[in-house]
């Protein structure tokens, strides 16, 4: 039996059973693999969309220093250390371990955290990094599917 579960922010946002194909392979490292280069392409378009266009600008004074001190940078750019965290699976600030039955993508940057949730205590609004949607869900769910059927011929 294969538990297929992904938590973001220490909530679990999806969680699957794949009983009835899971014994066709004990090694789903192809799979998670390709798993982990589609989260990449799914934060590259986060960023590029500005949180699918939810993300709240900033505070104009917020946005008057960081002009001043980083001229030119994104909404949720700064130092690019963040974004290259989530974008890029050998990043500063994240740890990747992908083996024959787990992924598991960390971001280790404290503030990653404060923007995926909001942080009242500093008034700094939510902008979630990580919105993995229906689809998303559903495709990997599909790789883990479509790889377990390429393993014993299930169609």
């Amino acid at each position: 039996m294969l538990q297929f579960t992904t938590e973001v922010a220490g909530q679990v946002v999806i969680d699957r059973l794949l009983s009835r194909l899971s014994e066709r392979s004990s090694n789903f490292f192809p799979a998670f693999n390709e798993i982990a280069e589609d989260f990449i392409k799914i934060e590259e378009n986060q960023f590029k969309s500005l949180g699918r266009g939810e993300w709240q600008p900033l505070s104009p004074r917020y946005a008057a220093w960081k002009a001043r001190n980083y001229p030119g940078r994104p909404l949720m750019v700064r130092t690019g250390t963040l974004q290259t965290a989530l974008t890029s699976r050998a990043a500063r600030g994240r740890t990747e371990t992908v083996t024959r039955n787990t992924l598991r993508v960390a971001i280790h940057l404290p503030y990653a955290i404060k923007h995926q949730l909001g942080d009242p205590t500093t008034n700094l609004p939510q902008r979630v990094l990580v919105d993995l949607r229906e689809e998303d869900k559903r495709r990997w769910t599909r790789i883990i599917h479509n790889f377990l059927v390429s393993q014993g011929g299930i169609s």
